[in-house]
């Protein structure tokens, strides 16, 4: 167990009906920037809602935040902000909208350029407009910690790093009902990435006792694989959608890794390259990558990919070694990810050639920042994704 300090200020409304806490929450502020995507949140109509609650308000919207954001956009958004002194940024969306939130609301009491947040590991916003999230689609977490993404695509550079404490929201509306409308490819795409921020932190230090922290983390993975093809089938289906929503909050809200470490966050590097080549979905993308590079860590350190199996697809380990006790729950793992219709390959993900496999390598290890945490090395890389090619 390592020193820690726990902190998440952001307050969670959560449940049927939460959105009309809306009103109550917002008191305080007048002049509000209303960011969100698409046409989905009026067909839902989840839109009609939120301006009535917004009634008497100064409402400034701006939709069409896109899916793995741009950061020419980000600074788009950050100047509007700041032409119309917006006093609160209201997020309603998914991880893109919510982190474009975080980091517009940093970029407006900043002189300098908001790409700094992110290009520099140690520059950490000082000041930041208040922040308020209502969710629509269960992955990311992003809806109660303080991180945001953000994609460079001439470098293929998609950075994800934690702002400061000001970045936590203020609060965070988590209505499962709220979720029913999303496709089934970006549910299980969202639930995915979910399963994947826990084990980059399950999986860190594996010879280390923390029955506390793998206890919560295995009941996440364990709601996730129960309740998303529940989900799948039957969208509007209250209770598996509203342990998805528990499941992404939890996954990130930082209570489920406390004690454990940085964790390794390999993963989510080698996807970042993916959503920015192809712009693909952050889920999908992962569901490509995991299997790889947990075959290749389960090699290297077996005895936690045992305990994994076990624990969280009940296989019974009975006489097998560590090591193919753990190949057994990766290859459960991937029969999961082709269960909920997710992609196994680059070439699914839009690779046209095997010279991507050498393309995605450069740009992922340029920096050789991806070997800060892991004892992965810029061969182990490219032999990853060559083995997902096709």
């Amino acid at each position: 167990m390592e020193n820690y300090t726990f902190f998440n200020p952001t307050k969670i409304v959560f449940g049927k009906g939460s959105t009309n806490k809306l009103k109550e929450l917002i008191t305080d502020y007048n002049n509000i920037m209303f960011m969100y995507g698409g046409k989905s949140l009026k067909a839902s109509g989840l839109y009609d809602r939120i301006i009535k609650q917004l009634d008497g308000k100064r409402v400034l919207e701006y939709p069409g935040i896109k899916p793995n954001p741009l950061i020419d956009d980000v600074r788009k958004a950050v100047d509007f902000c700041k032409e119309n002194n917006v006093e609160f940024i209201l997020g309603v969306g998914g991880g893109s909208v919510m982190d474009s939130a975080k980091l517009v609301a940093s970029g407006a009491l900043y002189d300098g350029d908001v790409w700094d947040f992110l290009e520099y590991r140690e520059k950490r916003p000082e000041k930041a407009l208040p922040v308020g999230t209502i969710v629509t689609l269960a992955g990311t977490g992003s809806e109660t910690n303080n991180s945001f993404v953000a994609t460079e695509p001439e470098t293929l550079r998609k950075i994800g790093k934690s702002g400061s404490e000001i970045n936590y929201p203020k609060f965070a509306i988590c209505d499962p009902e709220n979720t029913y409308t999303v496709s089934a490819y970006q549910t299980a795409s969202g639930s995915f990435d979910t399963i994947s921020h826990v084990f980059e932190h399950y999986f860190w230090l594996p010879e280390d006792y923390t029955p506390i922290q793998d206890g919560f983390e295995e009941g996440v993975m364990r709601a996730v694989i129960h309740d998303l093809p529940i989900a799948l089938k039957e969208p509007d289906n209250y209770e598996a959608r509203a342990n998805l929503l528990m499941a992404s909050e939890q996954a990130l809200f930082g209570l489920a890794d406390v004690g454990k470490g940085y964790g390794e966050h390999v993963e989510h590097k080698m996807e970042h390259i993916l959503s920015a080549k192809y712009n693909c979905a952050h889920g999908a993308g992962l569901a490509v990558v995991v299997p790889a590079y947990r075959r290749f860590m389960c090699a290297h350190d077996p005895k936690k990919y045992r305990q994994f199996a076990k624990n969280v697809f009940d296989i019974d380990t009975t006489g097998m070694s560590d090591y193919e006790a753990g190949i057994k729950g990766i290859e459960k793992l991937e029969e999961f990810i082709r269960q909920i219709g997710l992609p196994s390959t680059l070439k699914e993900l839009g690779a046209q050639s095997k010279d991507d496999v050498d393309l995605l390598t450069e740009a992922l290890c340029e920096n050789g920042w991806i070997f800060k945490n892991t004892i992965v090395t810029k061969e182990d890389i490219r032999a990853m994704y060559a083995s997902v090619y096709e």
